[in-house]
């Protein structure tokens, strides 16, 4: 890579922004995993009960608008829940090394937890 791009080596990684970078030299493999950053999300968002697994949404879903908050009840209930701060956090990871999660993503970000609240 170093003919066609300037590089920098900076030696073996453990971590690289957000991902668990596993290399064996001898074998020529780099592996990533992502579990430390989930079991952070998990953790900083006090979800502690949630698996991690695949696929994120069960198939065949079906997300309207109806289902989001609308008595003034529902909108306080879902006030202090950090579904934005909480789908930011699913983005990224989704970004980084999981195109699988993109359904899901697209189809939790176009609902608000409470709609007329800017997020």
């Amino acid at each position: 890579m170093g003919k066609e791009w300037e590089i920098k080596d900076v030696g073996k990684s453990e971590y690289f922004l957000g991902l668990r970078v596993q290399q064996d030299m001898d074998e020529g493999t780099v592996q990533l995993t992502q579990r430390p950053y989930w079991k952070h999300i998990l953790n900083r968002f006090n979800l502690p009960n949630i698996p991690l697994r695949n696929p994120p949404l069960p198939v065949g879903i079906l997300l309207a608008q109806h289902m989001s908050p609308k008595t003034d009840s529902e909108k306080k209930e879902m006030a202090n829940k950090p579904y934005c701060p909480v789908l930011r956090s699913v983005i990224w990871g989704q970004l980084a090394i999981r195109p699988d999660l993109l359904f899901a993503v697209s189809l939790l970000s176009r609902f608000q937890a409470n709609p007329g609240i800017e997020h």
